[in-house]
């Protein structure tokens, strides 16, 4: 079956993308990266975007507070969202924000910082933001057993019904990078960063 990667902007609507097969057949990380490569100039023309609606407090996070602690790229982010600016990748202008569909749950497989940046700017819906959504088939969901690729070097130490329950911190030494889940949600977390830092991000 090959992935999907469905596509969003604000005020410009959604796009879907399929991902080749020999692809599609690596884990997600590696159809992400193709989507970031390969991302058009032009998009064919919008259609209506349904995953408009989806809260971004309620996500899942990956990262404790401690993973997510960089202060100088929170005001960077917070400061263009401020000025009108959307947060893109820089390389491309593709959406670095990548979520996808686990049972009943919305993930954030990257863009920790960014999701936090537009919740301290009074974003609440996915709509507000560019993003792109990895999935599989007409369903879009993505399976726990799938979902483990994002622990990378450490999915073998957790079972695909306990995910929920450790996040990483790459800053921290190899033997401590996998850890016990402090916030639940992209919400907990943005709120663990005021209580450490402020909420004043002026640069």
């Amino acid at each position: 079956m090959n992935r999907i990667i469905r596509y969003g902007e604000p005020d410009k609507g959604a796009w879907q993308v399929v991902v080749p097969k020999e692809i599609s057949q690596q884990n997600i990380y590696k159809a992400l990266e193709w989507f970031s490569q390969q991302f058009p100039d032009k998009l064919p023309e919008p259609h209506q975007d349904k995953y408009a609606v989806i809260n971004l407090s309620t996500m899942v996070n990956l990262h404790n507070i401690e993973g997510v602690s960089n202060v100088q790229t929170m005001r960077e982010l917070v400061g263009k969202i401020k000025n009108g600016k959307n947060i893109y990748n820089l390389d491309n202008g593709s959406p670095n924000v990548h979520l996808a569909h686990v049972g009943s749950q919305w993930v954030v497989i990257n863009g920790h910082h960014t999701i936090m940046a537009y919740l301290l700017c009074g974003a609440t819906k996915v709509a507000q933001l560019p993003y792109a959504i990895i999935g599989n088939g007409p369903t879009g969901d993505i399976s726990e057993d799938e979902i483990l690729s994002v622990f990378n070097d450490h999915a073998t130490k957790v079972r695909p019904n306990e995910w929920q329950d450790v996040v990483l911190d790459w800053s921290a030494p190899s033997d401590q990078q996998l850890t016990a889940r402090n916030q639940k949600n992209m919400g907990e977390l943005t709120s663990a960063f005021v209580n450490r830092f402020g909420s004043d991000l002026s640069l």
